[in-house]
């Protein structure tokens, strides 16, 4: 029995079916195009966890055919007990199986012929887990003026570009910390950069030619190596780095995995406390966190339920001159499917 969420309406969970659980407060206009896209993988059954929505999100969801619907139990709340919440759902639903742990503001994206065949090689390699990197998208418009969808609009139509590898800092991958890996063992390796970095970070500082250069030397599409002849140098630029991007959101999760009962993420589904089998290849979520513009992005910050209590979003509201600008730049990727993602998602090998 749960202790941490109850089940509200009926299951209607498919046994054989790949469960995505998501958890939701005042989702409405994001849930068509998320649940169009996930129904596109084929056999998925959506695990939903309301959060106390008002805006029609849990009665838009309790009308759909294949959302089991859960809601937390009295007395917990998401900023301490989002871990439970996931871990006992998963628990009861996901043990065992593939699982995909998106937030409705994020879509899956992989590089493989389909989702049904890239499972037979995640399976074929022995992974238990697929490292899934978070991709910012905007609009060529200010970021306090980006969008909320209407009915029936796809995201990836109103937010079509990314930052790509060549961007400042475009996407850097490196080994995680000793500490961290004793605490949450998988990923071995962690994830920084994207447009929210490059504008409320990197542009806010004077970069040497060194910090570029460290930059450039674990761009994700480089695959850098950090063992062997190249340690001591991958080292003493991975320092580097740290001194740039002390404050850096990951961009790192564990997207889909085959969930192992028990498991505990560290707060969202960035890294986990079990040793997990990763996979050769890299997938991505397309994250659409500048949906609704200045007013959605003020919501989440007086809510106060993200990490630290929505310090993020409270920095981003600050920076009014960056809030006012388009984020569009000559190295700004449009999105027209995966391919587009080269470099920074990668096949299973």
């Amino acid at each position: 029995m749960m202790q941490t969420v109850e089940r509200v309406g009926p299951e209607k969970v498919a046994g054989d079916a790949v469960p995505v659980l998501f958890l939701a407060h005042n989702e409405r206009r994001l849930l068509p195009d998320f649940l169009r896209h996930y129904r596109s993988f084929g056999n998925v059954t959506f695990l939903a966890i309301d959060d106390g929505s008002d805006d029609g999100t849990r009665e838009y969801l309790l009308e759909q055919p294949d959302v089991t619907v859960f809601a937390p139990a009295q007395g917990t709340a998401y900023a301490t007990h989002k871990v439970d919440w996931r871990r006992e759902v998963l628990d009861a639903y996901g043990t065992g199986k593939w699982c995909l742990v998106p937030d409705v503001d994020e879509h899956f994206i992989h590089v493989e012929t389909s989702f049904d065949a890239m499972l037979d090689k995640l399976d074929g390699e022995g992974a238990e887990v697929l490292l899934t990197v978070m991709v910012d998208m905007y609009a060529d418009r200010p970021l306090r003026d980006q969008p909320m969808p209407e009915e029936g609009q796809r995201l990836t139509d109103l937010f079509p570009y990314f930052d790509g590898p060549r961007a400042m800092p475009g996407y850097v991958l490196r080994p995680a910390g000793k500490k961290k890996l004793q605490q949450h063992p998988t990923p071995t390796v962690k994830i920084f950069g994207g447009m929210r970095e490059r504008v409320f970070n990197i542009a806010q500082k004077e970069l040497g030619w060194l910090d570029r250069f460290a930059m450039q030397y674990f761009a994700i599409d480089k695959d850098p190596s950090w063992s062997g002849p190249m340690r001591i140098v991958s080292k003493a630029l991975s320092k580097r780095i740290n001194g740039v991007v002390a404050d850096a959101q990951k961009m790192n999760k564990v997207g889909l995995l085959k969930w192992r009962r028990g498991g505990q993420f560290s707060g969202g589904p960035h890294a986990i406390d079990q040793k997990l089998a990763e996979s050769s290849g890299r997938a991505a979520f397309l994250h659409f966190t500048f949906a609704g513009g200045e007013q959605a992005l003020r919501y989440t910050a007086e809510r106060g339920s993200h990490y630290e209590g929505g310090r993020y979003y409270k920095r981003m509201l600050d920076a009014e001159d960056t809030m006012s600008r388009s984020p569009v730049i000559a190295e700004s990727v449009r999105y027209d499917g995966p391919s587009a993602l080269t470099g920074i998602i990668k096949q299973i090998t």
